[in-house]
């Protein structure tokens, strides 16, 4: 394969693929808030990236534009416990009489106890309570519990519209072991319905770039293939413009659309971080530039 000339204009899909290759992870989150309909709601994001020019199993002779993993948050730890008994669930400090009847009852039902980690080290135990969302002192507290000892805290779990209003209380238990290790186990007690995990999941949407030479049907045949190789219900479809038509059509099969124009806008950067080398600014800490087409890491 022979290689382009040195100053050759890419096509628009030759800049659309490079932008999405270099993106960061501000600009793959507006992929999945940004898009429309939108994939996810920003605050049920936890840690996200992609994976570009992906083969499709199966398929030898395809290859996926990209793939972004993205952490769906389910659950969050709580400041508070749950002011109950007051017709709302809202993450505010209780009120100074507790209503012991509402509490039994948004606690009536319990798990079985979940390990979360076996005979990890310290510091992964650390880093695990950390995602989690808690703070140094309550880490240590978990961690040197007496055998018998168990750990409350209240949490949230997101609804079906993605906000956190359903609480329910998670008690952990640790064990520590003669060689370092640790084992953490956790109980939930909730109202209903138990929390689907402990945190969050990973998930993986397909990610197409319109290419001029499909049309409709081979597209969307692109994007369902996509989807049946990565058990994805969605998908993102980036494009440089489409009929009203088209756009109907992608959107009541379940595609979401991005803007062109939305990936190759100029990227917030960090001139010392780029490695541009023919840019004056590059390496400077205190760079006046705050966006930049010409930005590499």
């Amino acid at each position: 394969m022979g290689t382009a000339p040195k100053g050759a204009v890419e096509t628009l899909r030759d800049q659309m693929q490079i932008a999405l290759a270099i993106a960061d992870g501000t600009r793959l989150r507006s992929l999945l808030t940004e898009s429309r309909p939108s994939v996810v709601e920003s605050h049920q994001i936890g840690t996200v990236s992609a994976n570009i020019g992906v083969p499709i199993e199966g398929s030898s002779d395809v290859t996926l534009d990209g793939v972004v993993h993205y952490e769906l948050i389910h659950c969050v730890l709580a400041q508070h416990a749950p002011p109950v008994g007051v017709g709302s669930y809202g993450d505010r400090p209780p009120a100074s009489a507790f209503d012991h009847r509402a509490y039994a009852q948004i606690t009536q039902f319990q798990s079985e106890l979940k390990n979360l980690a076996q005979n990890v080290p310290l510091s992964q135990a650390i880093a695990l309570l950390t995602h989690a969302g808690f703070d140094s002192q309550q880490i240590s507290t978990i961690l040197h519990l007496p055998h018998q000892g168990w750990y409350k805290s209240w949490w949230y779990g997101s609804d079906d519209q993605g906000r956190f209003n359903r609480p329910f209380q998670r008690w952990f238990r640790s064990r520590h072991f003669a060689d370092g290790t640790f084992s953490l186990q956790y109980r939930d007690f909730y109202p209903q319905e138990a929390p689907p995990c402990f945190k969050s999941e990973i998930r993986m949407l397909p990610v197409v770039i319109q290419a001029a030479s499909l049309n409709f049907r081979e597209t969307l045949r692109l994007v369902n293939q996509a989807r049946n190789a990565f058990h994805s219900e969605g998908a993102i479809l980036i494009c440089d413009r489409l009929s009203d038509l088209e756009l109907q059509g992608y959107l009541c099969q379940g595609v979401s659309i991005y803007g062109a124009h939305e990936l190759l806008s100029p990227s917030v950067v960090n001139c010392a971080e780029c490695i541009q080398h023919t840019c004056p600014l590059q390496g400077e800490a205190d760079s006046p530039v705050e966006k930049c087409k010409q930005f590499v890491v």
